[in-house]
């Protein structure tokens, strides 16, 4: 589905359009029939863009059961715009997106006033995300970065080995004493 870039809402519930003369009006199911409108739904995916390497869209496979059947099931998206740069100089422009669910049961009582429904709103952010790709370092970085490690158990372990050296000097002087 392709959609604006601004922000909106797309549901799926038991409302209908039915052609009625010249006006088109929705037509409403009873609350027989909205109360037996199970919510349960798999996701299986959700983008707005296509992916690039690492993106990980958060409502991929997500599985929502409703227990009770007729339910209010709403997904508060926010749309970040992100442009992913490839190392090769070629670039993609997408989507991320961040997400709060909403889940609430209805009850007799309720179903009167909401009617049961999956729902999606969603929110572009006035901001954009750059991700590049780059190489690790060179050779001689790694090298660097390896000996300094290397430095650093050495110098820990000198430290440790010189204070285990000197408490165990004092203990013998403390055992000296005590016996002489």
């Amino acid at each position: 589905m392709e959609v604006a870039r601004v922000t909106g809402t797309f549901s799926i519930a038991p409302v209908s359009r039915l052609p009625t003369s010249r006006l088109q009006r929705n037509v409403e199911l009873s609350a027989d029939q909205a109360s037996a409108f199970n919510v349960t739904h798999q996701i299986k995916r959700l983008s707005f863009g296509t992916d690039f390497p690492g993106q990980h869209n958060p409502l991929d496979d997500i599985w929502t059961h409703s227990p009770g059947g007729a339910a209010v099931s709403r997904y508060f998206l926010k749309v970040v715009p992100t442009t992913y740069e490839f190392i090769g100089g070629s670039s993609v422009h997408t989507n991320q997106f961040s997400v709060t669910q909403y889940f609430k049961s209805l009850t007799a009582d309720s179903e009167s006033t909401m009617m049961p429904c999956i729902s999606f709103v969603f929110e572009l952010t006035p901001l954009k995300v750059r991700k590049t790709e780059r190489r690790g370092g060179s050779f001689f970085s790694f090298f660097t970065r390896s000996a300094a490690v290397i430095g650093g158990v050495f110098t820990v372990a000198g430290i440790l080995d010189s204070a285990l050296y000197v408490g165990t000097r004092q203990l013998e002087k403390i055992n000296l004493n005590k016996q002489g």
